[in-house]
């Protein structure tokens, strides 16, 4: 058992790459399974190679080499989405919450349970209220 639980931690695992890619494979192989002639043939095989590169990605050990090609996948797919941003506010949830500044749009914490609070932004010094 424990071997086991070392091998799991060696491996990569799935990540949003390999789940879109995962879906793609699916539309290939409905596409071959309605048309398994030329194109379906060759959107067939193009489905299996997808899959095993998926598998390579999933049971890879370079684990920094395939987080750079997701963060490169979602930069494409998703360019406004700061996945470093996103982190701290799931940690964080329980106790603070996180209010947007109107003026510069600076992600602000604050605890939880205040009530109604006069919010300063530390970087353009502007001042709204919030409850908490």
């Amino acid at each position: 058992m424990k071997e086991k639980n070392q091998l799991m931690t060696k491996i990569y695992g799935f990540d949003c790459l390999s789940i879109f890619l995962l879906f793609l494979i699916s539309i290939f192989n409905l596409i071959f399974m309605i048309y398994p002639e030329n194109v379906g043939l060759a959107l067939g095989i193009v489905g299996w190679v997808l899959l095993l590169f998926v598998l390579f990605r999933t049971f890879s050990p370079k684990k920094e080499k395939r987080w750079d090609e997701n963060l490169r996948f979602l930069d494409k797919v998703a360019p406004s989405r700061d996945e470093k941003e996103d982190l701290p506010m799931i940690e964080d949830k329980k106790n603070f919450k996180y209010f947007d500044c109107p003026e510069c749009n600076l992600r602000i914490r604050v605890p939880k349970g205040k009530g109604r609070i006069e919010i300063t932004c530390p970087k353009c010094d502007a001042k709204f209220i919030k409850k908490t």
